[in-house]
C-alpha cells in the first residue's frame, strides 16, 4: 500500500492497517492518531513529524527507519522489531530524535545498533527491552519502567532524566554516564551487585547528578530538564544552568539559587520560600 491510498482511507474514518506492508514508506507532517499497524511492514519507513499517539505498532517491524519529531504518545509499541539490519544502515537504524514515547508500551522490545536522542520516554514501559550497540543521548526516562530491561555492551545512556524510573532487574553491560538520578530511582540487589561483576550501581552512576533535598548541584547544567514535583529544599543550585527547566510545584525552601540561571524556568506553584535568589538571571 502506498502513502495516497493510507491517507486515503484513513481519512475516511479507517484506521485497522494490521500485518500490511508498508516497507519505504514515506510520510512527513501527517496525523495517524490511533491508527492500527500491529504486525505492519515498517522496514525502511520515513515518519518524520509524522502523529502516531495511540497508535498500536504492536509486533511490527521497524527496522531501519527513520521518525524524526514523530509522536508516540501513549502509542503500543510491544515486541515491536527496532534494529537495523545492515552496518550501513547505521545512521539510520532506530533513529528517533526528538519523539514522544511518553507514555507509551514499548515493552520486550528489541534495538540494534539504534540512536535515541532528546527523545521523551518518560512514563514509558520499557520492561524487558533488549539495546544492543545503542545510543541514548539527553533521553527523559523519568518515571519509566525499565524493569529487566538489557543493555548491551557498547550501550551508552548520557545525560538522561531517570527521576522515579524503575530499574529493577536491569542488566547493565557497559558504563551509564551523566545521568541524573534521584532517591525514588528503584534498584535492587541484583541491579546493585550484578549488573556488572565487581561493580555496584553507585559506581555506575558516579558520573550522575543527584537531585534531592540538601543535594550538592553548584554549577550544575540542567536545562530543559523535567524537575517538576520534586523536593529540593536547601539543596545548593548556586550558579545552576536552570534555563527551560521545569521546576513547577517543586519545593525550593531555603535552597540556594545566588546566580542560577532561570531563563524560560517554569515556576508555577514552586515554594521559594527563605531561597536565596541573589544575582539571579530572569527572576
Amino acid at each position: 500500500m502506498d502513502a495516497g491510498e493510507l491517507l486515503r482511507r484513513y481519512a475516511i474514518g479507517e484506521r485497522n492497517f494490521s500485518g500490511v506492508n508498508f516497507s519505504r514508506l514515506h510520510l512527513e507532517e501527517v496525523d495517524l492518531c490511533g491508527v492500527n499497524l500491529n504486525g505492519a511492514e515498517l522496514t525502511g519507513t520515513h515518519l518524520n513529524d509524522v502523529n502516531l499517539s495511540y497508535a498500536n505498532l504492536s509486533n511490527a517491524s521497524l527496522q531501519r527507519v527513520t521518525l524524526l519529531g514523530a509522536n508516540f504518545e501513549g502509542a503500543n509499541l510491544s515486541n515491536a522489531r527496532l534494529d537495523g539490519a545492515e552496518a550501513e544502515y547505521a545512521n539510520l537504524s532506530g533513529s528517533f530524535q526528538g519523539v514522544d514515547f511518553s507514555y507509551a508500551d514499548l515493552s520486550n522490545i528489541y534495538m540494534d545498533h539504534g540512536w535515541i536522542e532528546e527523545a521523551n520516554l518518560s512514563y514509558a514501559n520499557l520492561s524487558n527491552i533488549t539495546i544492543y550497540q545503542s545510543t541514548l543521548d539527553k533521553v527523559n526516562l523519568r518515571g519509566a519502567n525499565l524493569s529487566n530491561a538489557f543493555f548491551s555492551d557498547g550501550t551508552r545512556l548520557r545525560k538522561a532524566n531517570l527521576i522515579g524510573a524503575n530499574l529493577t532487574g536491569m542488566g547493565i553491560g557497559e558504563l551509564l554516564t551523566d545521568c541524573i538520578y534521584d532517591t525514588e530511582t528503584i534498584i535492587d540487589e541484583k541491579t546493585r551487585y550484578l549488573s556488572i561483576p565487581g561493580i555496584g550501581i553507585f559506581d555506575i552512576f558516579e558520573q550522575a547528578i543527584f537531585i534531592g533535598s540538601g543535594e550538592n548541584l553548584n554549577s550544575a547544567s540542567l536545562e530543559n530538564t523535567d524537575l517538576s514535583d520534586l523536593d529540593l529544599s536547601e539543596a545548593d543550585l548556586s550558579y545552576a544552568n536552570l534555563k527551560g527547566t521545569n521546576l513547577s510545584n517543586s519545593s525550593l525552601f531555603q535552597a540556594n539559587l545566588e546566580g542560577a540561571d532561570l531563563e524560560g524556568a517554569n515556576l508555577t506553584g514552586a515554594d521559594l520560600e527563605g531561597a536565596n535568589i541573589k544575582q539571579c538571571l530572569s527572576l
